[in-house]
């Protein structure tokens, strides 16, 4: 006869089993838009991030708000049905991945790029060092192998250079052959959420009244919690200041299956803020492009090729 208990369990439950891939089996490369990083003079932008706003009220850096505007954001990541993850054509053709002066992208040479190594942010020069999505694939697997790619085999060498020597855009990122990948995004409710947490942790908010974004956000809807979350104005006059504003990341994977070699992930920052007034693509009224890489962009050092 059995032993009796308090307790009598009627049924289980287990949810299909998360797929969790931690960091450690990847290459991190950390990219952002060279506007948002340095200044005309070569000076770093990004580690303060006071450097976004200016003096009090005026959100300006170098006589330009340099924050990547949320309507922006929106118009061009989350295009989707239903407000889901959809890349837009004009963020998927201005993102420019270039390494060499003279790259093509969509039939006209480019003299430099949209986006750059983090890393550009500590030179002190007045050049950035660009993108060659090859190169950066290939020194990470030379890493991880202690192999230089001479020792590959020769079709697997040519099949990353078919495949990567002409990526010069996230458009072209898209038009990678080979074995499907699955990909993953946050919806919108789920991507606001993460942002008015964030805020509410930095601010010192609990989510029992209307300072919390993410009490706004369950109350009063996504739009309430934005402009809690998001507007990055001065403090003295009723903004969230520096913890308004966000460094949003999209990841693009390149994935591995040799033994020994890791993931190379290159993860694009972009610190976005309601009140911002950069824009992707030419802004309708007022504002500066971000993604512009004419006038008073800084040029190529030649190191990425």
């Amino acid at each position: 006869m059995p032993v009796a208990t308090n307790y009598i369990v009627f049924a289980r439950i287990v949810p299909a089993e998360l797929d969790i891939v931690t960091a450690e089996n990847n290459n991190v490369i950390d990219l952002a838009m060279q506007r948002q990083i340095k200044s005309s003079n070569g000076n770093d932008i990004w580690q303060n991030k006071n450097n976004f706003v200016g003096g009090a009220g005026s959100g300006l850096f170098e006589n330009e708000n340099l924050l990547l505007n949320w309507g922006s954001f929106v118009q061009h990541f989350y295009g989707g049905g239903d407000g889901d993850f959809g890349l837009s054509q004009i963020v998927g053709r201005k993102f420019t991945l270039i390494g060499v002066e003279g790259e093509y992208v969509n039939g006209i040479g480019q003299t430099t790029s949209c986006l750059t190594h983090m890393s550009d942010r500590g030179s002190g020069q007045r050049t950035i060092s660009g993108v060659s999505v090859l190169q950066d694939v290939v020194d990470s697997v030379v890493g991880d192998l202690g192999l230089p790619h001479e020792a590959w085999d020769s079709c697997s060498y040519m099949n990353v250079v078919n495949n990567l020597q002409d990526v010069h855009t996230l458009e072209d990122v898209l038009g990678v052959k080979g074995k499907l990948q699955q990909s993953c995004s946050l919806s919108m409710h789920d991507l606001v959420h993460e942002i008015a947490s964030n805020y509410d942790e930095n601010s010192g908010f609990r989510a029992i009244n209307e300072e919390s974004a993410v009490f706004k956000l369950y109350n009063n809807g996504l739009s309430q919690a934005i402009s809690i979350a998001m507007q990055a104005g001065d403090p003295d006059i009723g903004g969230g200041g520096v913890n308004a504003m966000h460094d949003l990341v999209l990841s693009i994977m390149f994935k591995n299956s040799t033994p020994g070699v890791r993931n190379v992930e290159f993860r694009i920052h972009m610190m976005v803020a309601l009140n911002g007034e950069g824009y992707i693509g030419p802004p309708d009224i007022g504002g500066v492009e971000l993604t512009d890489v004419g006038n008073n962009a800084l040029p190529l050092n030649g190191i990425s090729t």
